[in-house]
């Protein structure tokens, strides 16, 4: 056949130095409360080469820890402050950004993103944005158009310690872990003290407030004591339980004897 010159010299695009990104949390969160916005779970960089400017056309983060995909939303990530939204794929699993048109980073910049989501459930579940593979990041550079692979980890780190890996993952990214629903009852003054008629319906005697963190609670039992001087808890009918609307979540009940009433209807306290 004829004669073929192959040149053996030819420096292409590349990424390298690759480390944790600005916009990653920097440490696992223990407590990440549902109801958070807008929280960068992970984030990394590279440093673009001096042959040729890089073009990012698409990014796979793969969620690995346990929370589900509808514990989360608004996942989007974010590349030189702009916000791309994701696709999931079928397993649920991974979360892919497609930049059209790519997004440049000329010769010697820093490739630097981060993924950021909303949390909406998923108590005592796991956030865990890795990148799975080095082929999950893809990008090519401009100039001879041929794709770039990103450099490797220097190591096989300790699990979800936010570094980089020769090995799957290529980052493994810091867990967070979705904190449990809390429950605080306060007083409250919207119902003043006062003196009660006899023989008067509905008539307010109380009122306290529920602090809700985290998730809503469900509440299937409340005992309430009174202290009623001279009589006994008799003298109170219908004794029932109204939400911030007016509406009843519990009652009605008569209270005993012994001053106390135990309402064991089941009704759901929201965040916040």
């Amino acid at each position: 056949g004829n004669g073929m010159t192959i040149n053996g010299t030819l420096a292409i695009g590349s990424l390298a130095s690759p480390a944790r990104g600005v916009l990653d949390p920097g440490a696992a969160r223990t407590a990440l409360e549902v109801g958070t916005t807008k929280f960068f779970t992970s984030g990394v960089r590279w440093t673009v080469g001096s042959a040729e400017p890089v073009l990012l056309e698409q990014f796979r983060w793969n969620q690995a820890g346990s929370a589900a995909s509808g514990d989360v939303k608004n996942i989007m990530v974010t590349v030189k402050d702009k916000d791309y939204a994701t696709t999931l794929s079928s397993d649920g699993k991974f979360y892919v950004a497609k930049f059209s048109p790519a997004v440049e980073f000329d010769k010697g910049a820093v490739l630097d993103l981060g993924i950021k989501l909303d949390v909406e459930s998923g108590s005592n579940r796991t956030l865990d944005f890795d990148i799975l593979r080095r082929t999950d990041v893809v990008a090519k550079g401009k100039t001879f158009g041929y794709y770039v692979l990103p450099a490797n980890g220097s190591s096989d780190p300790t699990d979800d310690s936010g570094n980089f890996a020769n090995n799957e993952p290529y980052y493994d990214a810091f867990e967070h872990t979705i904190s449990k629903g809390s429950l605080r009852v306060e007083k409250s003054n919207l119902v003043p003290a006062g003196n009660v008629a006899v023989d008067i319906s509905n008539t307010a005697l109380g009122a306290f407030t529920l602090d809700v963190k985290g998730e809503p609670v469900q509440i299937s039992s409340l005992k309430l004591t009174f202290s009623v001087p001279g009589e006994d808890g008799t003298q109170i009918d219908n004794l029932s339980v109204l939400d911030e609307n007016g509406a009843i979540v519990a009652g009605p009940k008569d209270v005993g004897s012994d001053e106390t009433v135990t309402l064991t209807d089941t009704w759901t306290a929201a965040v916040g």
